[in-house]
């Protein structure tokens, strides 16, 4: 049973048991110490990268599925907005996903 707990901003969190390589543990402990943060927050902050990289996938998949093939252009104004103006929102990874396009796979570049 997960461990719900209580953080000062009143978010409740959810403590977990994690298993990563050694040599990975490592990487993140330095990185976290290089920027100042815990690992926990580090994390944190990485998984909602990747959460938002991949909602960001879907989210071109079906602007492409729906419009045509996206041209570079599209794809690179599509993803500077995102940058700006992307919010993770719990659930959101719950949605039924997109189709994948052949559109999506030659134009997405990491966010």
């Amino acid at each position: 049973m997960p461990i719900l707990l209580k953080k000062y901003s009143g978010m409740p969190v959810e403590k977990l048991s994690i298993s990563f390589e050694q040599s990975l543990v490592a990487s993140v402990k330095r990185a976290a110490q290089s920027d100042g943060e815990s690992m926990s927050s580090w994390l944190a902050d990485a998984a909602t990268t990747k959460v938002r990289q991949k909602n960001l996938c879907g989210a071109l998949d079906a602007f492409a599925a729906h419009q045509g093939t996206l041209s570079e252009t599209e794809v690179d104004s599509l993803i500077q907005t995102a940058r700006r103006e992307s919010r993770v929102s719990i659930g959101s990874m719950s949605r039924p996903r997109a189709p994948k396009h052949a559109a999506r796979k030659r134009n997405a570049r990491a966010v």
